[in-house]
């Protein structure tokens, strides 16, 4: 019996180290996670407008024009509109320098600003291609679905969609525009009380990794 102390001295050490490495892998996971840099780069507004430098491939130039209407007395939402060219929309622009979205229009709407519990919101950001030749135009879409009984405010169940700027072959047909917004990936996200958390997320690869790579994600 007076030897089983000194036995066990080895074990507890073997214990005491298993633990303090796993503690420190663990805190050092956890922080590499947190330090990732953004996939996206945001496209920041002055004024209602973006000038996006090289938005195509073929490196044209183009604007993102955003204008509010109004829905109620304190209500509304953004209306926005993608050009190619140095014209932003307007009563001067030319139309065949819209850009659709996801091939039917040419305008996105973004009721963020209907209500604190917003049901959809959209975003615009760059992200790098894999050649890391250029970087591809996305309107980020985030869409929450609500639930019988289940109160707006509540989490609830969050789609994320992801359009590429995308050219069309030269053989288009009448009324379509030369690039237009390309349903590009969709997912399933998780729950959440604001379409905004949810793009959030996505844009700063707050997901899990199976999450991020049905959004080609890597």
């Amino acid at each position: 019996m007076k030897n089983t102390p000194i036995r066990s001295v080895p074990y507890a050490v073997a214990f005491l180290t298993i633990l303090i490495l796993g503690t420190s892998y663990a805190h050092a996971e956890n922080t590499v996670a947190a330090s990732q840099p953004s996939t996206f780069d945001l496209i920041p507004f002055d004024h209602n407008s973006a000038d996006v430098p090289d938005m195509t491939t073929d490196e044209r130039d183009g604007t993102i024009t955003r204008t509010w209407r109004r829905t109620g007395k304190n209500q509304g939402y953004y209306l926005y509109f993608v050009t190619i060219g140095d014209s932003p929309y307007g009563n001067d622009f030319n139309p065949a320098g819209l850009v659709q979205i996801a091939d039917q229009d040419t305008m996105a709407t973004d009721p963020q600003h209907v209500g604190e519990n917003s049901l959809s919101t959209i975003l615009f950001a760059r992200r790098q291609t894999h050649d890391n030749n250029h970087t591809t135009l996305f309107l980020l879409r985030a869409t929450r679905h609500p639930q019988k009984g289940v109160s707006t405010a509540s989490p609830l169940p969050t789609t994320v969609e992801l359009y590429a700027l995308t050219a069309r072959p030269r053989e288009f047909t009448i009324g379509e525009t030369p690039y237009y917004f390309q349903l590009d990936a969709s997912a399933d996200i998780g729950h959440f009380t604001r379409a905004e958390a949810a793009l959030d997320a996505v844009v700063k690869k707050h997901l899990d990794h199976q999450t991020l790579m049905l959004l080609g994600i890597p």
